[in-house]
Formats: structure tokens, sequence, C-alpha cells
């Protein structure tokens, strides 16, 4: 998956100048960084916590090829949970955060908001993150609506990869 968000940027950046600003890619050690935060300050309510220390050096990494991320209108984070892949896109056109998921749920008779809980719970610390980083000059996001956003579903189990780099390429 990261190879494809590499090949993403590449792209943008070499061939699709005018998107390189509109765009930005994170690859997916973002979020597995972000599931090893607690919180963002100690118990004094001052200090940082060492893990977001990191996941601030992680997003500055990821992001050090763009000029200004707070002119991006679309972010995109893929994130991994269990064995399925999703894409989270921070949406600053529509203040959203769309959910590109390739699983149809409504064929497996399942709801997708378990399958989604662990992320949620994790974006005010992400949203922190891009604070830092930004010197609070990006939008706060953490409470933004989280739509699931009809796209086409993987027929095959093992299909999501492909579904997810389309996702992010259009």
């Amino acid at each position: 998956m990261d190879f494809t968000i590499h090949c993403l940027r590449y792209d943008d950046i070499v061939h699709k100048e005018d998107s390189m600003r509109y765009r930005v890619f994170l690859t997916t050690g973002f979020f597995v960084q972000a599931k090893n935060v607690e919180k963002v300050y100690m118990d004094d309510g001052k200090t940082k916590t060492e893990e977001f220390k990191i996941l601030r050096q992680c997003l500055e990494s990821e992001i050090e090829h763009y000029s200004d991320i707070t002119k991006a209108k679309l972010i995109f984070m893929p994130v991994c949970v269990g064995k399925h892949y999703f894409v989270y896109c921070i949406n600053l056109i529509h203040n959203r955060i769309d959910i590109l998921d390739s699983i149809d749920y409504f064929w497996a008779g399942t709801s997708p908001k378990p399958h989604h809980q662990s992320i949620y719970d994790k974006l005010p610390i992400i949203n922190a993150a891009f604070q830092k980083v930004t010197k609070d000059k990006f939008s706060q996001f953490d409470n933004w609506s989280r739509p699931f956003i009809d796209v086409p579903k993987q027929a095959g189990p093992n299909d999501r990869m492909f579904f997810l780099w389309k996702y992010m390429e259009f």
C-alpha cells in the first residue's frame, strides 16, 4: 500500500504540479503510529507524551514534500484495522471526513460502525498532530461528520488494495 502512496505522490510532484497542493497522501505508517498514542498530554496537562511527539514527527516527515498543507483540499489517510484497509479522506472542501470502504456491509448483513470505532477514537489525537505541525492553522476536523461515501465495492476477498488505490487516484 505504501508503495502505491509513494507512486501517487511522485505522480503529483512530477506530472501533476497543480494537484500537488490539492491532494496530500499519508502512508499507512501514520495511522499505525496514531494507534500507539493513548493521549496527547501527560498527567500534568502541559507536557506532551513521547508517543505524541513521535506521531508529530511522523506527520512532519509525511508532509515534507508539500509546501503548505493548510492549502490542501483532500488528505488521504489509508487505515488498516485487522486485515482490512480503508481510506479516510479529510475533505477540506466539504468540511467532513469521507470514509472510502470497499466492503459491502449491506450484503454482508453487518454494520460498518463497529469496524470503524477504533479509528473514530483516534481522530482527536490525529487532529492534535495536525494542529501542532501547522501551529494551529489547520482546520479542526475531529468533530466533522464522517459519511460513508458510495464507492464501488470489492467482489473478491483480496481486492481491497486495488480499490483503495483507485479511490485515492480519482
